[in-house]
């Protein structure tokens, strides 16, 4: 017994012999597997960098949280078994359903197209294996990871003689004498038994969470309901409408079921579908029956910052489209405010968001970089437009070193859509119109000032009227000497600056009306329409012959007030009338009532108000 009680520390009895219980080595197996998740785990830390510097904040605490879960549950179960640590079990459990959470969560938040193969690829060759190896590190033997020992019978300590056995005997009796043997194996065997017990727990969620992860998979296409979605339902596909190119007819008005209480920032029609951009969310309305198809919440946790009150805002800045891998996008930009504690200074952020048109679904979200030299104001960003995979966006700001009297600025940038990233960024230049590879606003002096309904202004006469290229943002031409600048999109080529220029050298248009208040449109074939007080005009938008003329002083004709052009139809109104022009002729085509065609297509007309008015005809 003085043996048994001298020794207890670094041996133990059997009754084969005294048995050295000295640290254990990790078979060759648990060597790579435990190099493997510790791996892993540390390799999880630039990637939550990553996230953390691109994503909008709500997004990033959530993304970045998981992945340290993970990080900390890889790198302990890899220690564990590079220790030969039989602890490494709970670890393991832990791991494997989150690598099965995160590859559901990917996999449910992907954007259809080459963002959901990706995600495929990733859960199919990272994350199911290792939530696998994980799972069966977790139900394995107990044994298993104290790794390799020789058996108690063959082992002996060199140089030892072998005990007899009739000591051997007496120290099993003694043993059992003092309840030593009985107490340590019920303990051990309840031990393993819970362990077991949790263990099979763990995998039977993982394996739970592998079938409703390609569950998900499996309905991803067969379109599930946007997240966020304020129904929480599946997105209804919109009914198949019969396009009228161009419409001459319109069904009975329908209001569309919008929240009147939040700001609304304008709408475009794609297709039968409405997109119409608040301040709380992007949403999507079928036109014919005014059914809202779903909706893609913001997520925003501020807008303004407070400092001055609520700004009047009266932007109109509609949704963008771009056609990315095969499918439809909606963009837009928005600004994120977010408020400093302790030396940590205030900060508005600004996004570029990315949603498919078809499903609601956020494609993704990347963060701009902050201007230079000013800071964010309270006014929203917008998208300006995107052509060739690459989309123009501009972010209002206050220069720091900006008077008692203000001043305002803006920064400009391109974002290619492919990469995400920023390709080119200028401060002090507004963007406006982008048009035929053209990104076309004002250079901004010192005194700058911005009013929604006019555009800029400068008392010092500093304002530059130019074109920047869309591809590295180099200058392709520019007016200087401007009091004033509010630049409007035509298409085709040409914008309106005071009159209608070409988009490529910013040279005025011959022929196009001088007068007050003129609104140009294309109608998307061949011909740009000009309106103002005092004429209606037809521009050939390849030749720039003048097609027709209608004006005030005509004995013959009202003159029309031109509300749209649409493939070869110009839909317009004469006192209590509504009239379809020729759009090569600007003769009478018919009359039309019971529409609006301030936003237009072949499936419908929109109001200002969010009424639509189905095409029929």
């Amino acid at each position: 017994m003085s043996l048994i009680a001298f020794e207890h520390r670094t041996r133990v009895f059997s009754e084969t012999g005294f048995v050295p219980t000295g640290p254990a080595r990790p078979s060759r197996a648990h060597r790579w597997q435990g190099r493997l998740l510790k791996g892993a785990g540390l390799a999880l830390l630039p990637w939550m960098g990553h996230l953390a510097a691109t994503l909008p904040t709500t997004e990033a605490v959530a993304w970045v949280t998981l992945d340290s879960f993970e990080a900390l549950a890889l790198t302990a179960a890899g220690s564990s078994l590079l220790r030969a640590d039989g602890r490494h079990r709970f670890p393991a459990a832990v791991a494997a359903v989150l690598l099965v959470a995160d590859a559901c969560a990917d996999l449910a938040t992907a954007a259809p197209g080459q963002e959901t193969a990706l995600a495929l690829v990733m859960a199919a060759a990272v994350e199911i294996p290792l939530a696998v190896l994980c799972a069966t590190l977790a139900v394995g033997s107990r044994e298993s990871g104290a790794g390799r020992r020789e058996p108690a019978a063959r082992r002996r300590t060199p140089g030892r003689p072998r005990v007899p056995s009739r000591h051997i005997s007496e120290g099993v009796a003694s043993a059992k004498t003092l309840g030593c043997t009985g107490v340590d194996r019920t303990k051990e065997i309840t031990v393993r038994a819970t362990h077991r017990h949790v263990m099979h727990l763990a995998l039977a969620a993982v394996l739970t969470g592998l079938v409703g992860c390609s569950a998900d998979a499996s309905e991803k296409d067969a379109g599930a309901g946007a997240p966020g979605a304020s129904s929480g339902a599946e997105a209804p596909a919109p009914e198949k409408m019969k396009a009228f190119d161009p419409p001459v007819k319109f069904g009975k008005e329908i209001a569309l079921p919008v929240d009147e209480d939040i700001k609304d920032w304008g709408f475009a029609l794609n297709g039968p579908t409405l997109y119409h951009r608040t301040s709380a969310a992007l949403d999507a309305y079928d036109t014919h029956t005014g059914r809202k198809l779903w909706s893609s919440p913001l997520g925003r946790k501020d807008w303004y910052t407070g400092k001055e009150g609520q700004p009047s805002d009266d932007q109109t800045i509609p949704p963008v489209f771009a056609r990315q891998d095969g499918r439809t996008e909606v963009l837009f930009a928005y600004a994120d405010y977010t408020k400093g504690s302790g030396t940590e200074r205030d900060r508005t952020d600004v996004y570029l968001r990315s949603v498919d048109a078809d499903s609601g679904k956020v494609s993704w979200t990347v963060r701009l970089p902050a201007p230079k030299g000013a800071t964010v104001s309270d006014l929203e960003p917008a998208v300006i437009g995107a052509e060739g995979g690459t989309a123009a966006v501009r972010v209002l700001t206050t220069p720091d070193d900006a008077g008692s009297d203000g001043g305002q600025s803006a920064t400009t940038y391109a974002v290619d859509l492919k990469s995400h990233r920023v390709t080119w960024q200028e401060d002090g230049f507004a963007g406006g119109v982008l048009d035929s590879g053209i990104v076309i606003g004002a250079r901004l002096g010192e005194e700058a000032s911005f009013q929604a309904i006019d555009g800029w202004h400068s008392r010092e006469g500093d304002l530059v009227l130019a074109g920047l290229a869309l591809t590295d943002g180099s200058p392709r031409w520019k007016t200087e000497g401007h009091r004033g600048v509010e630049v409007e999109r035509v298409g085709g080529g040409f914008f309106v600056a005071g009159s209608l220029r070409d988009s490529r050298t910013g040279e005025l248009v011959p022929g196009a009306p001088d007068g007050s208040f003129i609104h140009c449109f294309d109608d998307q074939r061949s011909v740009i329409v000009c309106d103002t007080k005092e004429t209606a005009r037809g521009i050939d938008a390849r030749t720039r012959k003048v097609l027709w003329t209608v004006s005030e002083d005509d004995p013959a004709r009202k003159k029309p007030d031109v509300h749209n052009a649409f493939h070869g139809a110009v839909y317009a109104s004469a006192d209590a009338d509504g009239v379809i022009l020729d759009a090569r002729t600007g003769k009478d085509r018919s009359l039309w009532s019971g529409g609006s065609a301030y936003v237009i297509n072949e499936y419908a007309g929109a109001d200002i108000d969010l009424s639509v008015y189905p095409a029929t005809g």
